[in-house]
Formats: C-alpha cells, sequence, structure tokens
C-alpha cells in the first residue's frame, strides 16, 4: 500500500514538474484555442445564416451543388480554392490563373490528404498546425529580446489583429509565419537550423524572396557598421535561398513547360503589382491621394488605404526599436505591399509585418489602458471581416 502511494506521489510530482516546465507552452495552447475556436464559430455562424439561394450564386466552390452544406466550405474561399485546385490536379492540369500560387503549400496539403483522403479537412489540419507552431516559435524568437509576459501580450495582439482570421482559413499565411519565425528564431541564435527553414521560405509565398532582401541588407548593415559576426553563416543562407530559387524554378519548368508560369500567370492578376513601383514614389503617393472605388474593392479600396495609413507611420516605433531585424523585415513587408500595386490584399499582407511592430512597442502595449481598447477592437474588427470572408465578400 504505501509502495502505491510512493509511486502515485512520484506520477503526481512528474505531472506538475512537467506542468510547471511547461506552463508558458501551456499558456499558448489556450490562447491558441481561444481565437481558434471563436473565429472558426464566426465563420460557419457568418456561412450559415446567410440563404442557400445567395450561397449557390455568390460561393465560388468547385463542389458545391446544392447538396447539405459541410461545415468546411466557409474556410476555402477565395485562394483557398485555387490552393485544393493545386493539392488534387497539379500544376500542370490547374487552371492557368492557379500557377501563380507557390508550391509548398498545395503539396503540403496533397500530402496530408494522402492519409485524409480529403482536401478540405486535410488543408485545415495543416493551417490548425502551422498556425500553433508560428505561435511557439513567434514566443521563442521574441523571448530573445523582451520578457515573457510582452511575449504572451504581443501573441494576444496578433490572434486579434484584424487579418488574423487568414490563420484559420485555407491561405499560406499560417505557412509562411510558421517558417519566418523559425527561421529567425534559429538565425538569432547562429544555429544551423536556419538554413532548413530559409530552403522553404522562397517556396511558400512571395515574402519569401523578400525575406532573401531583408537578409542581404542586414548582412551589408553588419558590414558598413563593422560589427562582428559569423560572415560564413550568412554566406551559407544566402546560398541556400540561392538554392531555394533554383528548385523553385526548375519546379515549374518540370510541371508547367515554363521556368515564368508563376510570373506569367500572375499577370493575370486584377491587381497591377509591379517589383519597379518599390522605388518609383510617384506611383505611391499618386494612388494614396487618388479617390476610392469603394471601402471593399479590389484595387484602390478605403480600407486597405486606411491600414496603409496606419502601418507605415508606425515604422517610426521599429526604427526607435534599434533592433535591425526589426526594422529592415518590417520595413520590406509593410511597405512593398503598399507600393507595388494599388493596395489590393494589403489588409492580409499587413498580417506579416505586425508581429514585428508588436515586438517594437511591446513595453507600451503592456499597459492596461492601452492593451484592453486595442485588443477588443481588433477582435470587433477581426469578426466583421471573417464573416465577409465566410459569405465570400471581398475582404483584401
Amino acid at each position: 500500500m504505501l509502495k502505491i502511494q510512493i509511486f502515485s506521489n512520484m506520477k503526481k510530482g512528474n505531472i506538475l514538474n512537467f506542468l510547471m516546465k511547461n506552463i508558458v507552452y501551456i499558456k499558448i495552447m489556450i490562447l491558441f484555442l481561444f481565437f481558434k475556436i471563436l473565429i472558426s464559430t464566426i465563420i460557419i455562424a457568418s456561412f450559415h445564416a446567410v440563404p442557400d439561394e445567395y450561397k449557390k450564386i455568390n460561393l465560388w466552390n468547385r463542389y458545391f451543388s446544392g447538396e447539405k452544406i459541410n461545415y468546411y466550405i466557409p474556410f476555402s474561399n477565395w485562394d483557398g480554392q485555387h490552393y485544393l485546385l493545386l493539392s488534387e490536379k497539379g500544376y500542370s492540369e490547374a487552371m492557368f490563373q492557379s500557377k501563380r500560387f507557390y508550391p509548398l503549400f498545395p503539396n503540403i496539403i496533397k500530402i496530408t490528404n494522402f492519409f485524409i483522403d480529403n482536401s478540405y479537412i486535410s488543408s485545415l489540419i495543416a493551417v490548425a498546425l502551422f498556425s500553433f507552431l508560428f505561435s511557439i516559435y513567434f514566443y521563442k524568437f521574441a523571448s530573445l529580446y523582451i520578457s515573457a509576459e510582452a511575449c504572451l501580450i504581443c501573441l494576444f495582439l496578433i490572434f486579434s489583429f484584424p487579418s488574423a482570421f487568414y490563420l484559420n482559413v485555407i491561405y499560406s499565411e499560417s505557412l509562411f509565419l510558421f517558417l519566418l519565425f523559425a527561421f529567425l528564431y534559429y538565425y538569432s541564435i547562429n544555429n544551423n537550423k536556419s538554413l532548413y527553414f530559409a530552403f522553404f521560405l522562397p517556396l511558400s509565398r512571395p515574402h519569401g524572396f523578400f525575406s532573401l532582401l531583408a537578409i542581404l541588407l542586414i548582412f551589408l548593415y553588419y558590414i558598413v557598421s563593422r560589427k562582428r559576426f559569423d560572415m560564413f553563416f550568412h554566406a551559407r543562407i544566402v546560398a541556400v535561398f540561392i538554392f531555394s530559387t533554383v528548385c523553385f524554378l526548375t519546379f515549374y519548368k518540370l510541371t508547367t513547360g515554363s521556368y515564368m508560369a508563376w510570373f506569367n500567370a500572375n499577370k493575370l492578376g486584377v491587381f497591377g503589382t509591379s517589383v519597379i513601383n518599390i522605388i518609383n514614389p510617384v506611383h505611391f503617393f499618386r494612388y494614396i491621394f487618388s479617390p476610392c472605388d469603394n471601402f471593399f474593392s479590389y484595387n484602390n479600396g478605403l480600407v486597405d488605404k486606411i491600414f496603409i495609413c496606419i502601418m507605415l507611420p508606425a515604422s517610426y516605433f521599429v526604427f526607435k526599436s534599434k533592433n535591425i531585424i526589426f526594422i529592415v523585415f518590417y520595413a520590406i513587408f509593410a511597405y512593398f505591399p503598399a507600393s507595388m500595386g494599388y493596395g489590393g490584399g494589403y489588409i492580409r499582407y499587413s498580417l506579416l509585418a505586425f508581429p514585428f511592430l508588436c515586438l517594437s512597442i511591446s513595453n507600451i502595449l503592456n499597459k492596461r489602458m492601452i492593451f484592453y481598447p486595442l485588443l477588443l477592437i481588433f477582435i470587433l474588427v477581426q469578426s466583421i471581416l471573417a464573416a465577409r470572408f465566410a459569405i465570400n465578400l471581398w475582404v483584401g
């Protein structure tokens, strides 16, 4: 009897020690699940609140035929349909305009679907996993610069950010943010594991190539400022990015017959983006001060301009942090999407820049008078945007 009691106490002690050692990750899991359930509920409720007749007209969904509507359908609107199509048909058979979407995410869905045999569920499992991994690696990266409490506050605001519902739908934002912050964490501690994540970044989104530019600028900064750094480590990272680019182009050549299929397909888009516009301030200011087409619009929408006019001036706080990683990545992720076209999709793109802003102003965010009102505003706006997305209305 005594042995059983001792064994029982040891088990309780081990469990308690495990919980105490991993309390932060348990908090992150609870935070993740809270927002996952909240936003998923809003998306499903919004979709099912709309009459079936409207869904048939408005919802672009290759599976919709009037049968009983599945709960996962509203998570697949807009880009989600392209990712599902690519995961099932491949790049050789998919419609040409789908080929502008980068190959990593649809191929992950394809691999997952091999075990599950449902593209929707496979993609939602992948998105949930990547969103959680992003939160873990964001915390690990952020904890190198700010306190544990400040890290959790930042995560709270990132998950409540107006466009954070994209971390719950069939889009590649969750995958990219996971790869980015896993890369940045290992990069910041000079760990060679960063090379693995560096390889996958350009295969996930155009921002992966922006990340290469960011690393080159940081590399240049270290050289010019004569700071001590591991030159060979940085050179290996750049080499991996270049190798990934070669693999990216080779993939398109093998699957579509053209190295530039992704580029040519992108020309069919409605956003009119051009890399040249990044260095053309005249184009940017002409766009900002031009009349808006509508509040929500593919191009020249008022809501995109509002986000741009918040995110770009906020660069002041990021530069004030004097952290070269925060500065370079925020400047590129916030400015490039704002300047390349006519603001189309900027609400979504701002999600990739916002974590660096959070890190830069973490000392301000821990004040209750700022944190709680901001949190409530963010959740309210995100709920509205998520509801629009669910019924296939343009968000941005």
